[in-house]
């Protein structure tokens, strides 16, 4: 039976590999493929999930080799920029 941490860090890696599949490496997030990532599995935490301008912002934060696509390695950036801000949010009341 895994830990719950261990079912996070799966979790993870099941999301990255859930909207990486097709468009055109399989192994790789493009543009669409994250904003659709950041719609459906990120909605609640940020302010403006829909908003064209904070998407492409987030895009070009992440693609770090500027390939126009985000791979793994990328996408972990935003995953832990994301724990960091929630543990200080949860911290800070």
């Amino acid at each position: 039976m895994l830990t719950p941490l261990e079912g996070a860090v799966g979790i993870i890696v099941e999301i990255f590999h859930k909207y990486s599949h097709s468009e055109p490496h399989h192994d790789k997030l493009s543009k669409a493929e994250l904003k659709c990532l950041i719609q459906k599995e990120l909605g609640n935490i940020l302010k403006h999930p829909n908003d064209p301008h904070q998407l492409q912002a987030i895009f070009d934060d992440l693609d770090v080799n500027k390939d126009q696509e985000i791979n793994f390695k990328e996408y972990m950036i935003m995953i832990t920029t994301l724990l960091i801000c929630v543990h200080d949010k949860l911290n800070s009341n």
